[in-house]
């Protein structure tokens, strides 16, 4: 999954937290988190059910367009 847009990403929506960890399966069109820019956010959905293998973003760090930010082996 990459990055849709050039900004900061965010785990959660304001006032809502989400769990995300390795190695846990993931549903298909699941929130992922935003991308934040110019106070406008883009969500983060995953494309296909899977195991979420890989976690290349921290909360609160920034993205460029087209950054690997999750890997997710399909089922």
């Amino acid at each position: 999954v990459v990055s849709p847009a050039v900004g900061i990403y965010h785990i959660g929506k304001k006032g809502k937290e989400i769990m995300l960890k390795e190695n846990v399966p993931v549903k298909k069109d699941a929130f992922l988190g935003s991308i934040e820019m110019n106070n406008t956010q883009t969500d983060i959905i995953a494309p296909c059910g899977g195991i979420l293998r890989i976690i290349a973003v921290s909360d609160g760090q920034s993205a460029e367009y087209g950054q690997p930010l999750f890997f997710i082996e399909s089922e």
